[in-house]
């Protein structure tokens, strides 16, 4: 017979040792006339995200996705995405419109973001806003949505 091993996990004040850190969302100042960080004028075209499960998604306004997406700073409208393989984390992405593109943010989750324009995939790192323009792919863990005119 072999001794058994104990595992112990700090689960102090709610602390999940197998959780992720996620990223801190950025404080922005969105308004419907500022498109993007630091941009002053209304967007020509809205854009939106259609999904590979067919359903689309307008990105009107900051979006936080996930599976069950949380924004304590309240900035950040959620989006609850449907996901069957649990690729997905908690929260996930946030979302950022601007004038013909998306900005993206990973906010730390535990299988990545990725654009994807021309076939070229550039993987996201966590905190750091990218452009998805126009007909660029966003993949998030096994999902994509592809950016299309609203």
């Amino acid at each position: 017979m072999t001794p058994s091993r104990l595992v112990v996990a700090d689960t102090r004040a709610g602390r999940d040792p197998l959780r992720l850190s996620p990223v801190a969302l950025p404080q922005i100042q969105w308004t419907p006339t500022a498109t993007a960080p630091g941009a002053t004028a209304a967007p020509a075209q809205w854009l939106k995200l259609l999904a590979d499960d067919g359903f689309t998604y307008v990105i009107d306004r900051p979006t936080i996705v996930g599976r069950r997406p949380v924004d304590e700073s309240g900035n950040y409208t959620p989006l609850v995405l449907s996901d069957v393989s649990r690729s997905l984390s908690r929260t996930h992405a946030a979302f950022v419109p601007g004038d013909g593109f998306i900005l993206v943010l990973d906010v730390g989750s535990g299988n990545g973001t990725s654009i994807e324009v021309g076939g070229e995939r550039v993987a996201l790192p966590a905190g750091q806003f990218a452009h998805a323009p126009l007909g660029a792919r966003v993949r998030m863990g096994s999902r994509h949505f592809d950016v299309v005119a609203a």
